[in-house]
């Protein structure tokens, strides 16, 4: 229940490598010193009661390279998502789900490692230094994961601003277990190449409330682990 600004006596805390503020009450914009943190693996700004806003471009420095797990849903965050997010290459999680982040999906989205490969999970869990379980919305429910959480692979996009088209560059990220868009300005068709991300299980609201058109791709099919699809409220046909 803290409540207050965001401390700016942080930027001298070279080794820090958790930052979760979540389930509090704080508010104002995040100062650019913690793009400062090169050591920084897990950033959670989550809401239940916070309410930071401004740019994350302000604050996303390319010093903030080791990220795995980046998480700043329901707050008031406001522009468009930094290329400099892409540096994390080991990211494993990525929720900015439920802020105002206008513009493109970047492209260099596609190039997270982390998300794209089948990696050894023993160098990215944090579990040791870390005991809190990781919240995440998948399959319509928030879960908790503890000891799994470094297995889990997500990217929450949804709940935005975001324009054009579904980027086939995320459809490269094999190992992402869940997917969301919904609720954005997507528009366009959804790409053949979406029934390649075989370790999908939720595209739970994945895709929905959004502008696509066009036939649903039967590689949809090859999804076999699928077990949630929500693509209503799109302008669909076929």
């Amino acid at each position: 229940m803290l409540t207050g600004k965001f401390p700016h006596c942080l930027k001298n805390w070279q080794r820090l490598r958790v930052l979760s503020l979540r389930s509090n009450r704080l508010s104002g914009v995040i100062p650019s010193s913690i793009g400062q943190f090169p050591s920084l693996t897990w950033l959670e700004l989550r809401f239940w009661g916070n309410a930071f806003h401004g740019k994350i471009t302000n604050w996303i420095e390319e010093k903030l390279n080791s990220l795995k797990i980046f998480i700043i849903q329901k707050n008031h965050f406001t522009g468009g998502i930094p290329n400099s997010l892409c540096n994390n290459t080991n990211l494993r999680i990525l929720d900015i789900a439920h802020n105002s982040i206008t513009g493109t999906t970047p492209q260099c989205l596609g190039k997270l490692y982390g998300m794209a490969n089948s990696i050894n999970v023993s160098g990215l869990d944090i579990s040791h230094i870390f005991d809190e379980g990781v919240v995440q919305v998948l399959k319509g429910v928030a879960l908790e994961y503890t000891k799994t959480s470094s297995f889990l692979i997500n990217m929450g996009l949804s709940s935005n601003k975001l324009v054009e088209e579904i980027l086939v560059q995320l459809t490269r990220l094999h190992e992402l277990v869940g997917l969301n868009l919904s609720n954005n300005y997507l528009s366009g068709r959804i790409p053949v190449q979406i029934g390649a991300m075989g370790a999908l299980n939720s595209l739970f609201l994945g895709l929905s409330i959004n502008k696509l058109s066009g036939w649903i791709p039967s590689s949809l099919a090859n999804l076999t682990f699928l077990s949630h699809l929500n693509l209503s409220n799109n302008k669909l046909s076929g």
